[in-house]
């Protein structure tokens, strides 16, 4: 069984916002907002490899297994709090990923807000910030750090539609695997199934797909849409 040891992280700072990410001025230790079950910023950046062999892909984060949220499932390609220094944006780009996108290739969705409760104790009401990489890239340019992250998994757009949809079982995909693991033969594709999501995420991955194809057809308008997500 795996178990937690404390992270850094549970002493960062965030600020309490409103249910509209309007900050309030109080701040406080991550483990206390998400004990509080304060809503707070988050920011969360979901990458598109259009050059990707076979077809554009969607990378997928998958969790550390040490996270206290959803530890080893997959995840946007990179997601982080706000704290009181906002002042380098893709910071948390860079740490997760390894790589740091360039403004013009980045697209805002608009906002997300969730609502979880996990370990009975946990509350975590986030206001995300959403953002879609046009990224350029190629998989095994990506240094994803261990253990904060597993892997990096690159699903196929049309297949992970398909995936959601519940047409396939399962889907095969690239996998980048995280530092410590670089000996693994990166050349072996995983096999992505509907359970490897976070729960009651798959109608929000479905709709960040379909916004990635519209983005790579040339459409720059996009927002995220709250009510297709529970549709």
């Amino acid at each position: 069984m795996i178990t937690r040891t404390p992270l850094p992280d549970d002493d960062e700072r965030l600020e309490v916002t409103d249910r509209d990410g309007i900050g309030s001025g109080q701040f406080k230790r991550r483990a206390d907002v998400h004990r509080a079950g304060d809503w707070h910023r988050t920011r969360t950046v979901w990458a598109v490899l259009p050059n990707h062999p076979g077809g554009p892909a969607l990378l997928l984060q998958q969790r550390g297994l040490l996270k206290d949220a959803w530890p080893g499932l997959l995840d946007a390609s990179s997601a982080g709090h706000i704290g009181p220094d906002d002042s380098d944006r893709w910071r948390e780009v860079e740490e997760e990923l390894g790589a740091r996108p360039a403004d013009g290739d980045v697209l805002r969705l608009g906002l997300r807000r969730v609502e979880s409760r996990q370990a009975g104790v946990r509350i975590d009401r986030e206001v995300q910030e959403l953002w879609l990489w046009l990224c350029p890239r190629a998989l095994a340019e990506f240094r994803p750090p261990a253990p904060e992250v597993t892997a990096l998994v690159a699903a196929p757009l049309t297949g992970l539609s398909d995936l959601i949809a519940g047409r396939v079982v399962y889907l095969a995909c690239a996998v980048r695997w995280a530092a410590d693991d670089a000996d693994r033969d990166a050349r072996a594709p995983v096999e992505l199934r509907r359970e490897d999501l976070i729960p009651d995420s798959l109608g929000y991955v479905a709709q960040v797909a379909t916004l990635a194809a519209r983005a790579l057809a040339g459409e720059r308008d996009l927002l995220y849409d709250p009510a297709r997500e529970r549709a």
